[in-house]
């Protein structure tokens, strides 16, 4: 095709050119259009091995190993900059779906992200930085990618959660910087409650969204921000890449040609964000779609897996060997009469003492997937009372001041609605890296 990258064939394109400093500054940049021929067609696995290995293939084309040594350390400096600013970085687990050569169904992993992606995904950031400082400080309309600061409401309902596991956030919840959120992340990492934390802390910040006005990235904490890299697959990256030219070529608008044009331009911004959160829905309805097709012929089978939510009506349960996430609900827990301790995120077995907690291995049976929701029901399959480890006690609760329903109502809303996988697992892996985390 003629907008795909094959080895030894001319292509056209815009490129962004700038120095990255050992401190991972970008020090000066520019952009030009430009003829450029790829030479060889990699992979990110190949990638990946090669730099981890230090040593690449001889029969690679002249250049191509030096480049890719010189890239992934340019990105390493970028990306230890870009946290010391205070950038979020979200690294949810996702799921790629499998298929044979005929296209069924083989299986659903965890998609692999690794110091490839990184190396992509670090210089996409750097030239979408890049662009979008050069067509503000040129007065150059455009469509900004725009991630407004999180609402002190949604920040408070956070704060409740993270206070009951002893890493609340510090500073006015006015005026959070994105900084911390990040030190939150680095705190929980590894600990059993990290996906469960990382999913509330996302689904606390706000939407990014595409604009005619360069407003800032709250996520990656940077005051310029728009998508340059993928005017194949999103339109907005399109129209950037026109008013870039526009720029390069010396082009000035008069006030009245601006407010016409800035005036489109605030369609063409709500227009996409709609189609984006539309196509993002679809995805998410084919991926859970394929899961539960999937998981139909496993009913009956058992699986080993982790507890990645505990509410009152039940557990959720993310599978070890499939990445498939489901929910054993209270009401096959026959076994004893089990109680919710939401200050501690657990079920406690009255009579048995067995309790469950996020992140605590567990076997689980296949029973069944809701052909309405597409939800995967799971029975636990429990060891023998003798096999339990000692219960520790139920800890203190912390003496709160009284709630109203309609607070205890907001931060209750995502734990009990119709049991379903979170929002956080229905994403296909395979999104480029630019569209994750919030970019």
């Amino acid at each position: 095709g003629l907008c795909s990258l094959v080895p030894e064939q001319d292509r056209l394109a815009f490129t962004v050119r700038f120095l990255v400093t050992p401190e991972g500054r970008i020090a000066d940049y520019q952009a030009f259009r430009s003829v450029f021929r790829s030479r060889r067609r990699c992979t990110y696995t190949e990638v990946f091995s090669w730099l981890e290995a230090g040593e690449f293939p001889s029969d690679l084309p002249p250049g191509v190993a030096q480049s890719l040594r010189l890239l992934d350390l340019a990105a390493l400096r970028l990306r230890a900059q870009r946290q010391r600013r205070g950038s979020i970085d979200f690294d949810l687990p996702e799921p790629e779906i499998l298929l044979d050569p005929q296209g069924f169904m083989t299986g659903v992993r965890e998609a692999p992200r690794n110091r490839a992606h990184r190396l992509i995904e670090e210089l996409m950031i750097a030239a979408n930085e890049a662009v979008a400082r050069m067509l503000v400080f040129g007065r150059t309309p455009g469509i900004f990618r725009v991630h407004s600061r999180p609402s002190p409401g949604k920040l408070a309902e956070l704060q409740a959660v993270l206070e009951e596991f002893g890493v609340p956030l510090a500073g006015d919840l006015e005026e959070l910087p994105a900084s911390e959120l990040q030190r939150v992340l680095a705190a929980i990492e590894g600990r059993p409650e990290e996906r469960f934390l990382q999913t509330l802390i996302l689904r606390s910040l706000a939407r990014a969204e595409y604009l005619p006005e360069c407003r800032g990235h709250y996520a990656l904490a940077t005051d310029f921000y728009l998508h340059f890299t993928s005017p194949i697959r999103r339109y907005p990256d399109l129209v950037v890449h026109r008013f870039l030219a526009h720029l390069l070529e010396g082009k000035r608008f008069s006030p009245s040609e601006r407010e016409l044009v800035e005036a489109e331009l605030w369609e063409i911004s709500q227009t996409s964000s709609f189609t984006e959160r539309r196509a993002e829905e679809a995805e998410r309805e084919v991926v859970r779609w394929k899961q539960a097709e999937f998981m139909k012929e496993k009913v009956g089978q058992e699986f080993s897996g982790h507890i990645t939510g505990v509410l009152a009506f039940g557990l959720f349960v993310q599978l070890d060997e499939i990445f498939v996430e489901g929910l054993v609900h209270a009401s096959t827990m026959d076994d004893d009469r089990y109680r919710y301790e939401e200050e501690s995120h657990r079920l406690v077995g009255e009579r048995t003492g067995r309790i469950f907690r996020l992140g605590d291995p567990v076997r689980v049976k296949v029973l069944g997937v809701d052909e309405e929701t597409m939800g995967v029901d799971f029975a636990l399959i429990l060891p023998p009372l003798e096999h339990l480890r000692p219960s520790p006690p139920s800890p203190a609760r912390k003496e709160k001041p009284a709630r109203g329903q309609a607070g205890r109502a907001a931060r209750g809303k995502e734990r009990h609605k119709k049991p379903r996988p979170p929002k956080h697992e229905q994403k296909t892996a395979r999104q480029p890296a630019s569209r994750r985390r919030g970019r």
